[in-house]
Parts: C-alpha cells; sequence; structure tokens
C-alpha cells in the first residue's frame, strides 16, 4: 500500500494509519482462512457411561450441551457465575460450535493407546496384548465418539469392546502413571492416529488430522483437530483417574466445560463483542 507522507500531521499520524491498515488487512486475512468450528469435550476415566453428561446435555440431540443446566448444576463457582451474566452469549456459543460432551470409556481408551500406539511399555509388561490397528478402528466405532466422527446415529450409550475388567485394569495402569507431564499429549497424538484410520477405513474424506496444533486462523490449540471441508472439527480430551463421571463429580465437571466454552469464545472474537450476552 502506497502513503503520500504530505498527507499526515505527524510521524505519529502516519504510524497509526499503517498500524490500523496492517490490522485491518490481517483480519480480512483471517476471516479469509477461517473455517466454522465446531467442538466435541470428551471425559476419559474410568466411567463405563455417560453418567452426570446426561444431566448437563439435550435430551433432543444426543450429547449436545445444555446451557441452562451447566449453570444449574455449579451455581456458585466462578466460572458459573461468569457465565450466569452471559446466558445469551452461551446460548450462542454452544450453537455456533455445536458443542457437545462424550463419554470415552476404559474399553475404547486403553484399546485406542494399546492398538494405534507401537511403544507402549507399560501394558507390555503388564500383559496387555495388542491386536492391532484393526482392532483399535473396531472398539472406536463402537464408541459414542466414533459414532460422532463417522456420523452414525447416535441414542444411548453402548459400553462395548474389549473386555471390561480388562480394559479397566489398563486404564487404571495408564493413570497411576500420570496424565501431567506432557503425557497426556502422547495420549492425544494417539488418539489423533486413531481418528486418521477410523475416517481413511470409512471412507469419509478430510483434509487433515492434527494433535496439539494452533488453528490457523486463531489462537486455538485443541488436543484433535479434523480439518473437513466445510468446517474444522475440534476435540478436547480430559484424561482423567478414577469414576470421573459420577454424580459427586457433577460440579467439577460442569466447571470444565464451561471453562472450556468460556476459552473458545475469547479466543475467537466472541466475548468483546458480546460480553453481557
Amino acid at each position: 500500500m502506497d502513503y503520500a507522507p504530505a498527507e499526515f500531521r505527524s510521524l505519529g499520524d502516519f504510524l497509526r494509519r499503517i498500524s490500523r491498515d496492517f490490522n485491518r488487512q490481517l483480519q480480512q486475512l483471517r476471516s479469509a482462512l477461517q473455517l466454522p468450528v465446531s467442538v466435541v469435550i470428551v471425559f476419559v476415566s474410568e466411567s463405563a457411561d455417560p453418567g452426570v453428561l446426561s444431566q448437563i446435555t439435550s435430551s433432543a440431540k444426543y450429547g449436545l450441551l445444555d446451557g441452562h443446566s451447566l449453570i444449574s448444576v455449579t451455581p456458585q463457582s466462578a466460572i458459573g457465575k461468569w457465565w450466569s451474566q452471559r446466558r445469551g452469549l452461551l446460548t450462542r456459543t454452544i450453537v455456533q460450535l455445536s458443542a457437545s460432551s462424550l463419554c470415552l470409556p476404559p474399553s475404547t481408551a486403553s484399546s485406542c493407546v494399546r492398538n494405534f500406539s507401537d511403544d507402549m511399555p507399560l501394558f507390555d509388561n503388564a500383559g496387555y496384548r495388542r491386536y492391532g490397528p484393526a482392532r483399535g478402528v473396531q472398539d472406536l466405532l463402537r464408541s459414542d465418539l466414533g459414532k460422532f466422527l463417522t456420523n452414525a446415529t447416535m441414542s444411548r450409550f453402548e459400553a462395548r469392546g474389549t473386555p471390561g475388567s480388562e480394559a479397566t485394569a489398563a486404564f487404571q495402569l495408564l493413570a497411576e502413571s500420570g496424565f501431567n507431564l506432557g503425557k497426556d499429549k502422547k495420549l492425544n497424538e494417539i488418539m489423533a492416529t486413531g481418528i486418521r484410520q477410523l475416517l481413511t477405513g470409512g471412507e469419509i474424506s478430510y483434509d487433515r488430522i492434527t494433535a496439539e496444533e494452533k488453528l490457523p486462523f486463531c489462537p486455538l490449540i485443541p488436543d484433535n483437530a479434523v480439518y473437513l471441508s466445510s468446517r474444522v472439527q475440534c476435540i478436547e480430551y480430559t484424561w482423567r483417574k478414577g469414576n470421573f463421571l459420577a454424580s459427586s463429580k457433577r460440579s467439577a465437571v460442569a466447571q470444565y466445560i464451561l471453562e472450556k466454552l468460556q476459552n473458545y469464545a475469547r479466543e475467537l472474537g466472541w466475548v468483546n463483542e458480546q460480553k453481557n450476552g
């Protein structure tokens, strides 16, 4: 862009004009690159069924979050109060993100970690057998997450796959080793590998699938991102020890979800547009 220095009263005016033009062009570039974003929050723990998720998701569409229910189960928490003042924004965020939450039980989680990873000494030492990627795809496809990603009909949770006791014991070993210090990132990379094989096997078209990588048009760094032709499906895992979807964890689960939604609303620029819903 050409500028005529004589048109500006001072160097400060000139620099401010350049700054405004740069920011405008940057925003236009981001808008051109941006795809609609969807998000599913996946709770991975010893819970074999959705538990408290059934109390904070829609009865009309399986897994879709319900804003009123989310706030009502944790009204006194800081995040509950924050969203309570922005109920319109919460509804908008859930609708625009098609924000959903699902359970990934040990029967699927353990199978994915075992069968989509070549190197898993923890399971090798415990004698937890590796059958190979085909078995991982089979078990993932039977889960809510697998059905969600392949657009299969979901009406209720079905816990099938590797026998529950064996899978739960394997998951407990995984949990005991810890999900912090970057270990969850390795698990998220394994899940990305599994999703690639799931979608490829089902002949579902996608551009690419990433793990722990920033979206090109905003600061969000989802655990997994599936780039489809019309949108980006983000997947946020929370790897937890114990039966995390038990009724005693209802407020903690709701707070975690609300905090994730807050982060997405902020990074997508929606909070500044509508601070009070």
